[in-house]
């Protein structure tokens, strides 16, 4: 996955996740904290995890994923500096969810 690709993906996580937002608490305006990435294959994993290696820098491993800083990108919910990229799994069903702050 190309990193252009990734920054896309981030970005119709965040329209999605403003649209349930902006339905149940039309008055939020928290500015988002990071955004995870579920991957929907392991070897899509791969390439989340090396677009993401080549957007930024990893800060953080965790039992859910890795979290990179990233350089800004312009969101509909404002500057996104952080993404986690998480493997996948039979629990969550999303594509992605954001973390407000």
């Amino acid at each position: 996955m190309e990193t252009f690709a990734l920054e896309n993906l981030v970005k119709d996580i965040v329209d999605q996740a403003r649209t349930v937002r902006n339905k149940n608490n039309p008055e939020s305006r928290a500015p988002i904290n990071f955004v995870s990435v579920y991957a929907q294959t392991p070897f899509e994993f791969i390439k989340l995890l090396s677009a993401a290696h080549a957007l930024g820098k990893l800060i953080k491993e965790t039992p859910e994923g890795s979290l990179f800083s990233i350089p800004v990108i312009e969101t509909a919910c404002g500057p996104l500096r952080m993404i986690k990229i998480c493997e996948t799994t039979t629990t969550q069903l999303a594509r992605g969810v954001v973390e407000w702050g």
